[in-house]
């Protein structure tokens, strides 16, 4: 519970001091600001431009595509059903792919990255080391980003950015 004290907003008169609970206090005011938003012309342009900026937020998409990222990588011969890719640039452009890649707003962090989903609707993570730990070819350890199937829910696409 918390102490509120009221004063009347037109005329005089004494204030008026009473107890809400911290959730009653919140309702109201939202409640207020709701109001505000849709009587005063000030409101109304904020709600406005607020609408237009998450109109903007969800329509915004990817910059490239995987098939984008695939032209521009070495081919690596695997035994692996999984496509490989070669990238340079280390931990900072297995990032900027990312991003690049990711359907904004739809980007969580994990240990060691981050993961989201690409405007087709595959999982798509980037991590700064692979959990490879094939010394062959030097990839153990390896920044790592890779875009997975999400009928199979396995990898169908990795790029490794040597160091």
């Amino acid at each position: 519970m918390v102490a509120h004290t009221v004063t009347p907003l037109f005329g005089g008169g004494s204030s008026i001091a009473y107890r809400l609970p911290q959730a009653t206090r919140l309702a109201a005011q939202a409640e207020l600001t709701s109001i505000f938003r849709t009587i005063t012309p000030l409101g109304r342009a904020i709600t406005i431009v607020d609408n237009l900026l998450n109109i903007a937020n969800s329509m915004r998409m990817a910059n490239k595509t995987v098939d984008d990222l695939k032209k521009e990588s070495k081919p690596l011969d695997t035994p692996s059903e999984t496509d490989m890719y070669d990238r340079d640039g280390g931990v900072s452009q297995a990032n900027k792919d990312f991003d690049d890649l990711v359907v904004p707003g739809t980007d969580k962090p994990i240990a060691g990255g981050r993961y989201g989903k690409t405007p087709d609707g595959k999982t798509i993570n980037v991590r700064d080391h692979s959990s490879n730990n094939r010394v062959k070819g030097g990839y153990s350890g390896d920044p790592t980003l890779e875009i997975y199937n999400p009928k199979k829910r396995e990898a169908e696409t990795k790029f490794r950015y040597p160091r």
